[in-house]
């Protein structure tokens, strides 16, 4: 072989490794892109239900103080509203991050961070909410509606949207568990291409 040869060989192998590598580092950006919108949609999700129970802590006193001599619905109610109050502060932690400043190990570590959180804590908000629903729903439908509803077609009611509320809950969680576990995936990938 001679040199110019060589020289066209070695110059084909250098041009099919650039591509390589400009190929591999748009892969690691679309999967770093994919990764922080998802976890950014999730944290916004978090941080908006976490001040919506300052709202449902609200309407809880609200309520109250609308039958505040009617200790067995008064009661109740501050008691949910004590409830959201202890969820809000639950979930005060939940920070939106600066993706601009992550690193992907610090975007891996804080999805981590936030599925133990959403995991730890889910449990309690299920249980939060079902409490609120049965703290505000016999006020609402006697002072509000002013529909005065028998015990029974009432806790059916109240029991019903208990169910609901958990089987949606139990939907919304496990959708968000999937979704961080798709990411954390993502990511170790990005960071088995950034060791290569």
């Amino acid at each position: 072989m001679e040199l110019d040869d060589l020289k066209n060989i070695w110059l084909k192998e250098k041009m099919e490794l650039e591509s390589r590598i400009v190929l591999n580092e748009n892969l690691v950006k679309e999967l770093t892109f994919k990764s922080k919108s998802s976890f950014d949609k999730l944290i916004k999700t978090a941080i908006l239900g976490r001040n919506l129970a300052l709202v449902y802590m609200i309407i809880s006193i609200i309520l109250a103080s609308k039958v505040f001599y009617e200790f067995e619905y008064s009661i109740p109610a501050l008691i949910g509203a004590g409830a959201m109050l202890f969820s809000f502060f639950q979930h005060i932690s939940l920070k939106r991050p600066d993706f601009n400043k992550m690193s992907t190990i610090e975007l891996q570590k804080a999805i981590c961070q936030f599925r133990i959180h959403t995991s730890k804590f889910s449990k309690y908000d299920n249980s939060i909410v079902c409490l609120w629903f049965l703290t505000v729903v016999p006020i609402y439908f006697k002072y509000i509606l002013d529909i005065n509803i028998p015990n029974l077609p009432l806790y059916s009611i109240i029991i019903s949207l208990i169910i609901l509320t958990l089987l949606f809950s139990k939907y919304i969680y496990t959708k968000w568990d999937k979704q961080l576990e798709e990411n954390e995936q993502q990511l170790n990938q990005i960071i088995e291409f950034e060791k290569n």
